[in-house]
């Protein structure tokens, strides 16, 4: 975690609170610091210094914001004086989690990694856990699933394999980078929510913008640690374990949000869109990619998963082996082995998944008013990789263009927030 997160993150229940932070392991990486801004990088406090910033008379040479950059929290714990609750930093990534969606195996590893300081501060919150909540079964389902179910990579990726993730996600998601804007940010902060294991984010990072990963998961954030340690881009993001309904962020904080392929997976939708609404500045604008209601693969999906959830009713068995589901336009390979693992983690997220929602552009738009933007807009995309998709494609381009241009996956929302009158 960087010092600049202090001046970003706050706590989940009081979103104007500032929290104290104790450090009890830091390193300093190498890699380069890519803004280059005269103003101080952060916005309003200082982590490092502990103290307001000054627009009058501090700059990033005064403050020595490069320099600062360098150094990554490892370990430590932040608290929040109003609510005394703590949160902790693992490796790196803070948790901000409610009482209800923490994770208590690692909190109780964790206080008794660092028992003399919890002696010391006994009047700390004594946290209520809750594992059947809905929010956990989300958190269990991807921890499960923290490949997203499309990959067949294991978690003892190669850094070689991770190279040709990164290099064939431009040929499976064509879009991302008009969608995105890698390039629009430059010394900019930026939130991802729903980060993953960095595909997109790092892309973002490379081209001077200062990244913010939200994930709910923690395999996810160790697979984006890996990515952003191979690119040399450590110095340029921080991951935050947070519930995207409930964003442990600073209000009109950030220059640019987006979401790819998230909120529709959440218990909450509304919530999670007001939530990016808050967080980014007025005048400002976010993308948020969701499930088109019209998409040719929505339909399949929706009758795969409805076969099989009457199949599993009646056997209760998870199937391995069942050819529709490739049939009706899934990704496929020529590997035997990875086949076979593939439609295992594909029924089996299809039976299990607690949220998965479709969206036209009318209930897009009326999700994105709610939420306080205005000038909304869309575009309707698809990835490849589809074989239903990539046949006409190939034999009939003229007829792809129609259909991804009226029935692709996704639909990418676009909006700008309204600003404040003066």
């Amino acid at each position: 975690m960087k010092y600049k997160m202090i001046d970003i993150i706050t706590c989940p229940y009081d979103k104007n609170e500032i929290l104290h932070l104790n450090i009890f392991n830091k390193t300093t990486y190498s890699d380069k610091v890519l803004f280059d801004t005269k103003q101080t990088f952060c916005q309003d406090y200082c982590g490092k210094n502990n103290r307001l910033i000054n627009p009058k008379k501090d700059n990033s040479n005064t403050l020595k914001c490069r320099k600062c950059m360098q150094n990554e929290i490892l370990s430590g714990v932040l608290i929040c004086h109003k609510c005394k609750r703590w949160y902790p930093i693992v490796d790196g990534t803070v948790f901000l989690l409610t009482d209800f969606e923490r994770y208590e195996e690692l909190d109780k590893a964790f206080i008794k990694k660092n028992k003399a300081f919890f002696s010391k501060n006994k009047n700390l919150h004594k946290i209520s856990y809750d594992k059947k909540t809905k929010v956990k079964k989300v958190q269990d389902f991807w921890n499960k699933y923290w490949d997203g179910y499309n990959n067949l990579l294991e978690s003892n990726t190669s850094k070689k394999e991770i190279l040709q993730l990164d290099e064939n996600r431009m040929k499976t998601h064509p879009y991302s980078n008009e969608c995105i804007g890698y390039t629009l940010h430059k010394n900019q902060d930026a939130a991802e929510i729903g980060c993953g294991y960095g595909m997109d984010i790092w892309r973002l990072a490379k081209n001077k913008t200062f990244c913010v990963g939200i994930e709910l998961t923690i395999e996810s954030i160790k697979k984006a640690q890996e990515r952003m340690k191979l690119r040399k881009m450590r110095n340029q993001v921080s991951f935050v374990i947070a519930n995207a309904e409930n964003l442990p962020l600073k209000t009109e904080r950030f220059d640019y949000v987006y979401s790819h392929g998230v909120i529709h997976h959440t218990k909450n939708t509304r919530k999670a869109a007001r939530e990016i609404g808050r967080i980014i500045k007025s005048g400002k604008t976010a993308a948020v990619m969701v499930y088109y209601f019209f998409s040719i693969h929505a339909f399949f999906e929706w009758a795969a998963k409805t076969i099989n959830k009457i199949l599993y009713f009646f056997t209760k068995k998870e199937f391995s082996d069942i050819k529709v589901i490739i049939k009706l336009g899934l990704k496929n390979t020529n590997n035997n082995k990875s086949i076979k693992l593939y439609k295992k983690r594909k029924v089996s997220a299809i039976l299990h998944n607690p949220y998965a929602k479709v969206y036209t552009k009318g209930t897009a738009r009326n999700l994105f008013r709610q939420a306080g933007f205005r000038k909304i807009h869309f575009s309707i995309t698809e990835n490849t990789g589809k074989i239903f998709m990539d046949k006409i494609m190939y034999n009939n381009p003229t007829l792809y263009k129609y259909l991804l241009k009226n029935f692709g996956f996704y639909i990418w929302i676009y909006g700008s927030k309204k600003k404040h009158k003066q």
